[in-house]
């Protein structure tokens, strides 16, 4: 599985910081981050699904907002 938000993460701090606190709740998730793209992605892939409510808790946490890019 692979989700991909939108976030307003601006600084590679944010991000890091942000992954790191992913990776200890979520271990086998593979995070990753496209800042120059106009939605600032977050991109998440896991074997079996991916807990995008929680996900958004933890980013909140983070004075981070990040939502789900639907498919075009």
């Amino acid at each position: 599985m692979v989700e991909v938000f939108a976030t307003n993460i601006y600084s590679l701090g944010q991000a890091k910081s942000l992954e790191v606190t992913i990776a200890k709740r979520f271990p086998t998730y593979i995070v990753n981050f496209d800042l120059e793209d106009c939605d600032r992605i977050l991109r998440v892939e896991n074997q079996s699904l991916i807990e995008s409510h929680t996900l958004a808790e933890i980013a909140s946490s983070l004075s981070i907002v990040i939502r789900v890019l639907e498919d075009s």
